[in-house]
């Protein structure tokens, strides 16, 4: 695989994670060689067909999968600020408003705004303010509602990340750094002993995600062909409920029989300390078992359904009583009747007019008459502003929320499963690789310890 794409695929921080192992590997003894090797083969096989597309600091996953949808992997928070626009368009800014169906909205709210534009001919002052006063009371009301919500929403996304699929993460790694340091031996049982930990743990994190979108029972040929899940262990699972939680099942039934002192008929290395281990180790499986089932209750413990319905009601009624507003105001002020300035001589006529000398007075004529050409282009352009932008603001902010409500889906801002997939995987065999480089029983550690190695020692 080209170097340059693991280290696109891996990257984070400036450290390339695949990167770190295969230089490592090539200081390592023989006796690393061959896992070394199946590592690399491993991650080029899973990242075929992924490309990267990068710009402004904008790192997104795409897949050759169109159902699977593209996933922001990480931006840069500088260019954000200092180029918004340019990044509109690496973002598919366009895309996402059209999902939302925001587009077919802003266009009902401009034509609204201007029948109310020809509408005001007929306004006075006083419906003026008494417009303008029910777009204040409506705004108000939903200011109480929308903060709140886009910051419930925004704590749930941040705890599934850290807490619930961090947690599941954590475990996942836990119980294969225990398999690395115990299963060492080479021997066959040590090796396949591994395999099925991380097989294991590679199951639950992708049903994980497969059961947040709906997908727990047809993705489980998916898994089955990649090799995750074998065929009997899918047909097991294709009738329970919460199938993440079951794979845990099986990982906590495997360390304890392994945690035996007889070893439970395994012929895996046996344990040390096995009895003071086991609460530890059971404990790693149970912690994984329920981060997995917290972040599925999250998923489908949605908000309140009043309190969003209300929110998307004064949402709908903010936006188009501010089209209103702004239309009545617009139109307002550019067909009031406006007089010309006053020149002396023009003074003098409406001196004699209201003397009832003469009847001739300055002709008064509608303000878009009147006025300047440029001044009437800031006031349409003002009023197109304000009747846009508005609901781009209250409506991208209850999109946003409702988009964070199932961080696990498949929108564009969701988590990047198989991209943690791809790192989770890489740590683990990580683990297991810098564990045997040290393994001074197998004598492949003597260049790591030399000095501190008992049959190095020498005597005083």
């Amino acid at each position: 695989m080209d170097r340059e794409l693991r280290r696109t695929l891996f990257e984070r921080q400036g450290t390339t994670q695949l990167e770190v192992l295969i230089d490592t590997s090539a200081r390592l003894s023989t006796c690393a060689a061959d896992d070394t090797e199946e590592l690399s083969e491993d991650a080029e096989t899973h990242s075929r067909g992924v490309t990267f597309h990068a710009g402004y600091g904008i790192k997104v996953l795409r897949h050759p999968d169109s159902e699977r949808g593209d996933k922001l992997i990480e931006y840069d928070a500088e260019q954000v600020q200092v180029r918004p626009w340019a990044i509109a368009s690496k973002v598919q800014l366009s895309a996402t408003l059209s999902a939302s169906g925001l587009l077919p909205r802003l266009g009902m709210y401009v034509v609204v705004s201007i029948l109310f534009a020809a509408l005001s001919l007929w306004f006075d002052d006083s419906t003026v303010l008494t417009v303008a006063s029910l777009n204040a009371t409506v705004s108000s009301g939903l200011f109480f509602l929308l903060g709140p919500f886009v910051t419930l929403c925004l704590s749930r996304w941040w705890s599934m990340r850290m807490d619930l699929l961090g947690g599941v993460w954590g475990a996942i790694a836990d119980i294969n750094l225990y398999a690395g340091l115990w299963f060492r031996s080479g021997s066959k049982a040590d090796r396949e002993a591994r395999a099925l930990i991380l097989r294991y743990g590679l199951a639950a994190h992708n049903l994980l995600y497969k059961e947040a979108r709906g997908e727990g029972g047809s993705g489980l040929d998916e898994l089955v062909q990649k090799g995750v899940l074998h065929a009997h262990e899918a047909a097991i699972l294709k009738p329970l409920p919460s199938k993440t939680q079951m794979v845990f099942s099986w990982l906590l039934h495997f360390w304890e029989r392994a945690l035996r002192e007889d070893r439970g008929g395994l012929g895996t290395s046996p344990i040390p300390h096995a009895c003071t281990q086991a609460p530890l180790v059971l404990k790693r499986c149970m912690d994984g078992r329920g981060a997995a089932g917290g972040a599925l209750a999250l998923v489908f413990t949605q908000l309140p359904f009043p309190y969003v319905h209300l929110l998307s009601l004064l949402v709908s009624l903010a936006c188009l009583v501010n089209a209103v507003v702004e239309g009545a105001h617009m139109g307002y002020v550019l067909s009031r009747l406006t007089c010309p300035a006053p020149s002396p001589v023009a003074a003098a006529a409406i001196a004699l007019a209201q003397a009832g000398v003469s009847e001739s007075q300055p002709e008064c004529l509608p303000a878009i008459l009147m006025q300047s050409h440029l001044s009437t282009l800031m006031i349409l352009v003002g009023w197109l502003v304000s009747v846009l932008v508005y609901p781009i603001i209250y409506s991208g902010l209850l999109f946003i929320g409702t988009m964070l409500s199932n961080p696990l889906g498949k929108d564009y801002i969701d988590f990047p499963g198989s991209f943690y997939q791809h790192i989770m995987k890489a740590e683990c065999k990580g683990f297991y690789r810098c564990i045997d480089a040290v393994n001074t029983a197998a004598g492949c550690g003597t260049q790591w310890w030399g000095g501190v190695l008992a049959n190095e020692v020498s005597e005083p």
